[in-house]
C-alpha cells in the first residue's frame, strides 16, 4: 500500500494512495505494473477501512503514521466539498467506517461528520450495497444522534425483509444483489449493527447467509464462486460473452477478493458471538495462499507483495478483463489478515 509506484506499489508521490496498479507483461513474458491514474471513489473507502482495521490490530504500529495522515488529508478535498455528493454508497459506508476506527489516532472530525450527514441525508437504503453505509453508520454508533439511530434502524429492517428463506437477501429491483460479494456486504453491515442493538437477530440473519454460501457456493477447496448460474438474462449475458467475445464468463471466475469478504463476513458474526464458521474462513484464506486449483500462492504470483486478482476454476490466471489490482481488493485483504486482533470494534 505505501510503497512507491515507482516500485510497484500504490504509493503516488504526492502523497496518495492510487486507485489501482494496471498488469501487462513485456516481451519476455515478465510481469509490468503501472499506475490506473483514474479516481474511482468506489475504491479509497475499502483502502481506508482496511487501514482502519490493521492500525487498530495488535499488529498495527505508527510506521506508517505519516502516510495514513497524508492519504487523509488528500482526500478530505473530496469529503469536504460537493464532491461528496458522487460517493456511491460502497465508497462512503467503507470510507466512513475506516475514518472512524482511525479517528483516535487521524482525528478527521470534519470529513467524519460530512460523511455522517450525507449518509442520512441521501442513501435510501433500497440497494444492496447500501448494507456499507450500514456498516458505517454503526461504526459510528457514538456520534449518532436518537434519530439518526432510528433511521439506522429502519434501513436493518429494510434489510431483514429481503431476506429469503434460503438465506440469500435478494432486492428484486436489484438483479445482481444475489451475487456473493454483495452478499458478504450486507452481512458486514448487519453485523456491525449487532454490536449495538438486536445482536441476536443480527447473528441469525448473517449465520443463515453464510450457512447457504458455505453450502451452495464454497467448492471443495475453499474457492467462493459469484453464484450459481444466475436468472435466464444472466445465462444469456454468459452464452454471449463466451461465445460471441469469448470472454470468460463470471460463473468461471474465482476472485482473491470474494476470499476476504467471506472471511470477514465470517469475523462479524465470530465477534456477535458465533464462531461457526471460523474454519471455512480459514479454508477461504488458505485458497488465497496456495490452496487453490494451482497450487499457488497468489501473492507470490504477482511478485508485487499482494494476492494476484482472479483465476479460473481450471487455474487459468490470464484473464484480460481482471488484469489489475485495486486498492480495495487490498483493503479487505487487510482486514481479513487483522480479524480478532482489533480493539473497539
Amino acid at each position: 500500500m505505501f510503497r512507491p509506484v515507482s516500485r510497484d506499489g500504490f504509493w503516488a508521490e504526492d502523497g496518495r494512495i492510487v486507485r489501482a496498479l494496471l498488469c501487462s507483461h513485456d516481451e519476455a513474458g515478465k510481469l509490468v505494473w503501472r499506475e490506473d491514474t483514474r479516481l474511482l471513489h468506489r475504491y479509497h473507502g475499502f483502502a481506508f477501512m482496511g487501514l482502519g482495521d490493521w492500525r487498530a490490530s495488535r499488529h498495527g504500529s505508527d510506521r506508517f503514521d505519516a502516510q495514513i495522515e497524508s492519504a487523509m488529508a488528500w482526500y478530505d478535498r473530496y469529503l469536504g466539498s460537493s464532491e461528496v455528493h458522487t460517493l456511491p454508497s460502497y465508497g462512503l459506508g467503507a470510507c466512513l467506517y475506516g475514518y472512524v476506527t482511525l479517528a483516535s489516532r487521524f482525528p478527521h472530525e470534519r470529513s467524519v461528520e460530512a460523511m455522517i450527514n450525507e449518509a442520512t441525508a441521501r442513501i435510501q437504503f433500497d440497494h444492496h450495497e447500501d448494507a456499507l453505509v450500514i456498516m458505517g453508520l454503526s461504526r459510528s454508533w457514538e456520534r449518532l444522534t436518537h434519530s439518526r439511530r432510528r433511521l439506522l434502524a429502519d434501513a436493518v429492517n429494510r434489510f431483514l425483509t429481503m431476506q429469503t428463506p434460503c438465506g440469500l437477501f435478494v432486492f428484486p429491483r436489484h438483479p445482481t444483489s444475489f451475487y456473493h460479494q454483495n452478499q458478504m456486504y450486507i452481512c458486514w453491515g448487519l453485523g456491525q449493527y449487532g454490536l449495538h442493538e438486536r445482536s441476536e437477530e443480527m447473528r441469525n440473519a448473517v449465520r443463515r447467509n453464510l450457512e447457504f454460501t458455505v453450502r451452495r457456493r464454497m467448492l471443495p477447496d475453499g474457492g467462493l464462486v459469484w453464484h450459481e448460474g444466475g436468472r435466464f438474462v444472466h445465462r444469456l449475458a454468459n452464452a454471449y460473452r463466451k461465445v460471441v467475445r469469448r470472454q470468460v464468463i463470471d460463473v468461471q471466475k474465482l476472485y482473491e477478493c470474494h476470499q476476504t469478504f467471506f472471511a470477514n463476513a465470517a469475523d462479524c458474526l465470530a465477534r456477535l458471538g458465533d464462531p461457526a464458521f471460523g474454519a471455512e474462513a480459514e479454508l477461504a484464506l488458505n485458497w488465497i495462499f496456495g490452496g487453490n486449483v494451482r497450487r499457488q500462492n497468489l501473492v507470490e504470483l504477482t511478485g508485487i507483495g499482494v494476492p494476484w486478482r482472479a483465476i479460473t476454476r481450471d487455474g487459468e490466471i490470464w484473464i484480460m478483463q481482471d488484469l489489475f489490482k485495486g486498492v480495495y481488493e487490498i483493503g479487505s485483504f487487510l482486514r481479513a489478515l487483522s480479524a480478532d486482533e482489533r480493539e473497539g470494534t
